[in-house]
């Protein structure tokens, strides 16, 4: 029972800090603000308002239900775990495993909190002077960028691409990743 209590602790040290990263309680606080701004219907008299904020109360409570989610649902085990019945131990241990995975999930939340990060990324790759061999590492590049865009679920789409007669890349490629 003291290793999943400590388990069950870590995941909730770890949902804290993530929350302070993020700011989640500030943006709680906007999602309030902006619910109650939606709620009144004199907002409907400019349309293209309405519609923005009702687009950025959509993406808050996207961004902010998982972690709230997640949080009530280990602190739920967290007491249930502090009761101590010894004949739920194989639950409590998979729904633990769970929480883990999701929270593994929700972390790359935490690579994209800046301003800008919610928007595409374009990345253009020159092989630049340098012949044959400048065109195959700009090609290496770009097979190591897409295959870390596919490991980390991100969208990519190839905008242009122009390939070298020997090897490699002769002119920029464009990517563009979708978070």
């Amino acid at each position: 029972m003291d290793k999943l209590k400590a388990r069950t602790g870590n995941i909730l040290d770890e949902l804290e800090k993530a929350s302070l990263k993020l700011n989640l309680e500030d943006k709680k606080q906007q999602l309030n603000n902006l619910e109650s701004e939606v709620s009144n219907p004199e907002i409907w008299l400019n349309p293209s308002v309405a519609q923005e904020k009702i687009k950025k109360l959509a993406n808050l409570k996207k961004e902010i239900h998982p972690w709230v989610v997640l949080r009530t649902q280990v602190e739920d085990i967290f007491e249930l775990i502090n009761l101590g019945d010894e004949d739920l131990i194989e639950e409590f241990e998979s729904q633990i495993c769970q929480f883990e995975n999701d929270f593994k999930e929700l972390q790359k939340q935490l690579l994209f909190s800046g301003e800008f990060d919610h928007g595409d990324a374009i990345m253009r790759i020159t092989s630049g002077v340098g012949g044959t061999d400048a065109q195959d590492f700009a090609e290496m590049l770009e097979r190591m960028y897409l295959r870390w865009s596919e490991k980390n679920e991100f969208k990519t789409e190839q905008i242009e691409r122009s390939t070298g007669e020997e090897a490699g890349i002769k002119k920029p490629v464009f990517l563009r990743s979708k978070v």
